[in-house]
């Protein structure tokens, strides 16, 4: 039974990704499993089919059959709402923003946020991941933002920077970008931070495969390139780790690749394991998050991370900084069982069509609209419900702000 669920799961994957109703490689569905195969479709056929076992992740192999039951409902669900949101272009939603001021305001914010970064670093608040920083040298609310305010910068100028390429215009903004890539990667290999390398990098590709309207097939390079990043940047933080390297090198890699990318289908099991605390209250976080925090003088931390991983028993009680992210569909189980997966997967749906529904890829704004999606689905897809929700509906709405009115300001030149 188990292997049947696990190839149900597979034919549901395989026939979003290749469905003729879905043209485009870029429709929200075609990225959503993309996703979905590497976070739970190929986790599900190497350890239900292949009897995988990774020395980093164990799980309990006799519940798989009802967690691949689970993720092929969240998926349906998924699917049927985002079915019945009908699909308009809107038109402030739809605009180029290709203007001086809005090259100005995002260097500005490139730079702003790589000031903060270096200076944490000097602090000795940037560090491996896995070195824990404890007591007063954790970040501040105020620090957070800051440090990845150029994140806001490097997305507004993604969807440009195609363009200047291929007709050869402005050399200095192409030189600010690629050197604040390459600066901003390096700061993620430094942390071992390997989503924080691969997801620059994916922007950036799916930038100039938007532009070229590339086929599937051009993905293929895209492939390799991430693979080759994530092999590399996983070996600097075993080794920071002090793992041995004395076994097999090449299985100590694979193992705790798979292990990171496995995550999300690994700690359902482990919620499922534990079964869930019945509250569906824990999804009003998501509206809490929407206050601001001046209006909100105990506004709530959106991260669940340390009293979940405590509560599935997968960190120490007396350890108060460490958190695991659940993923959408463990912490939709863990709030509220079956109705949980449910619930979370409808708000899943609302996010990936609120605005890729609304947008013509031919506009520059659609295009960024598309990246932050690409940014929800890729590491939000593995966080915290409230956290990422907050994360991208925010980004979207104040890069939106910051496209469309910047772009009719003129600046002296």
């Amino acid at each position: 039974m188990v292997v049947l669920s696990s190839l149900f799961l597979v034919f549901i994957n395989f026939w979003i990704l290749y469905s003729r109703r879905m043209k485009s490689i870029f429709n929200p569905i075609k990225i959503f499993s993309f996703f979905l195969a590497v976070y739970y479709t190929v986790p599900s056929v190497m350890f239900s089919i292949f009897s995988y076992e990774n020395p980093f992740s164990p799980i309990e192999k006799s519940l798989l059959t009802y967690q691949n039951f689970l993720i092929t409902v969240f998926v349906t669900v998924v699917i049927f709402v985002s079915g019945l949101i009908k699909k308009r272009n809107i038109k402030t939603f739809n605009y180029d923003y290709s203007s001086q001021t809005v090259f100005v305001i995002a260097i500005a914010l490139m730079f702003l946020g790589l000031y903060v970064k270096i200076q944490l670093f000097l602090d000795g608040l940037y560090s491996v991941e896995n070195k824990l920083t404890l007591g007063p040298s954790r970040l501040t609310r105020i620090q957070v933002f800051f440090r990845n305010i150029d994140l806001w910068g490097f997305l507004i100028l993604s969807p440009i920077i195609p363009k200047l390429v291929y007709k050869r215009q402005k050399p200095i903004t192409k030189l600010i970008y690629f050197t604040y890539l390459f600066v901003l990667i390096y700061f993620s290999i430094i942390q071992g931070r390997r989503t924080g390398v691969i997801l620059p990098i994916l922007t950036v590709m799916a930038s100039f495969i938007l532009y070229k309207k590339s086929s599937i097939k051009k993905l293929i390079p895209l492939g390799g390139i991430v693979i080759a990043t994530l092999v590399s940047v996983t070996y600097n933080r075993v080794k920071n780790a002090g793992i041995s390297f004395s076994q097999d090198v090449a299985q100590i890699l694979m193992d705790s690749i798979l292990a990171r990318l496995f995550n999300p289908y690994t700690v359902l099991n482990k919620v499922i394991e534990q079964g869930s605390i019945n509250d569906i209250s824990g999804f009003s976080l998501i509206l809490k998050g929407f206050v601001p925090s001046f209006l909100y003088a105990n506004k709530p931390d959106l991260s669940i991370g340390n009293e979940f991983g405590k509560s599935i028993g997968l960190i120490r009680s007396n350890d108060n900084f460490t958190g695991i992210n659940p993923g959408w569909l463990a912490e939709g189980y863990y709030y509220f069982n079956f109705f949980g997966i449910v619930l979370s997967a409808v708000i899943f749906s609302l996010l990936l069509s609120v605005f890729s529904k609304n947008t013509n890829l031919k506009y520059e704004s659609s295009v960024l609209f598309l990246l932050l999606l690409i940014q929800l689905l890729s590491s939000g897809f593995q966080m915290e419900i409230a956290a990422s929700t907050n994360f991208y509906f925010k980004t979207a709405i104040i890069l939106w702000l910051i496209t469309s009115f910047s772009s009719r300001l003129k600046v002296r030149t």
